[in-house]
């Protein structure tokens, strides 16, 4: 890929990501760089855990959850946020169900908390109560 290409497709997502709200930005962020990330999740678990990786790939399913966080954050910024802690939790609790009760994916619930605690106004308090 020649580095002008690579420079407009970095400018692209960029853009798909840039939001005026500070919230939406960080929401925007996060749901990015887990979409970014998700495609090495099964070598990860490869090198760390074992060779077989087949019930990795049911991450897959929320990927387009993630990559559709900043264009429903453009339309309706609560929705947008919403999506992103209803695509993480889903997220967790599809691989509880892939890798069992002794994996501790359970952990990832904890971001999830952390950003029902950060992404939602005080006005949305009920929001971030029923994440939470």
């Amino acid at each position: 890929m020649p580095m002008s290409r690579l420079k407009r497709v970095i400018a692209a997502i960029r853009a798909y990501g840039a939001h005026p709200d500070p919230r939406a930005a960080i929401a925007n962020t996060v749901a990015l760089v887990i979409v970014s990330n998700q495609p090495f999740y099964p070598l990860y678990l490869h090198w760390a855990v074992a060779p077989v990786v087949t019930p990795s790939y049911v991450t897959f399913l929320s990927t387009p959850l993630f990559a559709a966080v900043p264009a429903v954050l453009r339309r309706n910024s609560l929705l947008g946020r919403s999506l992103l802690l209803l695509a993480g939790i889903g997220n967790t609790l599809l691989c509880h169900v892939a890798f069992g009760a002794g994996s501790g994916v359970e952990v990832f619930l904890l971001p999830c908390l952390m950003l029902a605690l950060m992404l939602f106004l005080r006005s949305e308090l009920s929001c971030a109560v029923g994440f939470t």
